[in-house]
């Protein structure tokens, strides 16, 4: 038997109407219990990732390899404990 389709929330049919209505809900109950502790920790945040570069991969990859490897590979196996 397939899902009922909610066709209303809050009383709300409109889709704008409904979006709305979920901005107005969390725009008032996401706001920080402390502003002085929001800033510092907005500050931190800005701070660790203006100095952030990324995943730095060291290696060359060899492709010829890679497609070896992915080919040998059995099709329909579930993989094992270690994810291989």
């Amino acid at each position: 038997m397939p899902k009922s389709i909610v066709h209303a929330v809050n009383g709300l049919s409109d889709h704008r109407a409904i979006a709305e209505a979920f901005v107005d809900y969390f725009a008032d109950v996401c706001k920080p219990n402390s502003n002085q502790q929001n800033d510092i920790l907005v500050d931190n945040f800005q701070a660790r990732f203006s100095q952030y570069e990324g995943f730095v991969w060291d290696s060359q990859v060899d492709h010829c390899k890679s497609a070896k490897i992915i080919q040998s590979i059995h099709k329909g196996k579930a993989p094992r404990v270690d994810g291989i």
